[in-house]
């Protein structure tokens, strides 16, 4: 049965390079294990068992992704986006299956897709960008709107109605 997770326990699950050869791997065997897919590569230099990916609810799987590319990332990293905001608040993203990781660039003359990562150029205001666990990200309010204007209206409900019951509902 699969299940849900937080940062807390995603950050558990993803596994550095060296935490992988720390724990009794050779870099045959990781390469052996990656090429059967008993491995899974999330991001530059981050890896997760097979196994518990297959467990995760697919936002689960998304939150590992981000925490794979925060990882990788000089300095504070970037400011999560749309679903990788909605995934790191906890929200739902009804229907979306996989998807890269977004973050917010600022001053690029476009949007571009690299490593799988979709680098947008919005403009926000810094009061929309607030901190997780460390971790910076777009209000929860911002998120729902950033779902809502580029993902269907099901997974729009759905992701808005979450972060409205966060916020109306203790």
């Amino acid at each position: 049965m699969r299940r849900r997770i937080d940062i807390p326990q995603a950050r558990a699950l993803v596994l550095s390079r060296q935490q992988v050869l720390a724990s009794g791997y050779s870099e045959r065997q990781m390469r052996s294990d990656l090429d059967s897919g008993r491995l899974l590569r999330l991001h530059r230099g981050s890896y997760v068992s097979a196994q518990i990916w297959d467990e995760l609810w697919w936002e689960g799987r998304h939150l590992l992704r981000v925490l794979a590319v925060h990882a990788a990332s000089p300095g504070p990293g970037p400011v999560f986006t749309h679903t990788s905001a909605a995934a790191l608040w906890g929200l739902p993203l009804y229907r979306v299956g996989a998807a890269p990781v977004q973050v917010l660039v600022d001053g690029q003359r476009h949007s571009r897709v690299i490593a799988d990562v979709i680098r947008r150029d919005m403009k926000v205001d810094p009061a929309d960008i607030v901190e997780i666990d460390g971790i910076r990200v777009t209000s929860p309010t911002r998120t729902a709107m950033d779902v809502a204007r580029t993902y269907p209206f099901p997974t729009a409900v759905a992701c808005a109605d979450a972060a409205l019951r966060r916020a109306a509902v203790d």
